[in-house]
């Protein structure tokens, strides 16, 4: 049963709960109105612990996106940066996810002509492992 949310005077359809905790996380749960969803909904982020939605969909677009990467603007959106701030972001992201020590976890990207990053090979395999785990 698809979800029809109005983030900030737009309206956003949702096709399911996680995906609608995602929208919740990021902007916050005053700001959602829902078809069938109350305020008060599971937070199901099905990453490591302190990890948010939006760092869970993150992990899950790079772990998809895999040698073509995922966009600059996109991995904006997703850490809330943009431009120079993406790389030291990213490192952060990285090391708060689990899947760096170092945050050494990435390759510039040229995802379908755009700015990018991708996961490292040996990282992307820990990420999809990761995802497989939650």
């Amino acid at each position: 049963m698809p979800y029809i949310v109005r983030v900030r005077g737009v309206e956003i359809v949702c096709e399911s709960l996680d995906e609608l905790d995602e929208l919740v996380e990021r902007y916050g749960s005053d700001s959602a109105e829902g078809g069938g969803a109350s305020s008060r909904l599971r937070r199901s982020s099905g990453g490591p612990p302190g990890a948010s939605a939006s760092d869970v969909a993150l992990l899950r677009a790079m772990a998809e996106g895999g040698a073509q990467g995922v966009s600059s603007e996109q991995i904006g959106h997703m850490l809330g940066t943009q431009g120079k701030g993406i790389p030291p972001a990213l490192s952060r992201w990285a090391v708060r996810m689990g899947i760096s020590t170092d945050g050494d976890a990435f390759d510039a990207a040229r995802p379908g002509g755009a700015r990018g990053w991708r996961l490292k090979s040996g990282v992307l395999a820990v990420a999809k492992g990761v995802l497989d785990a939650r």
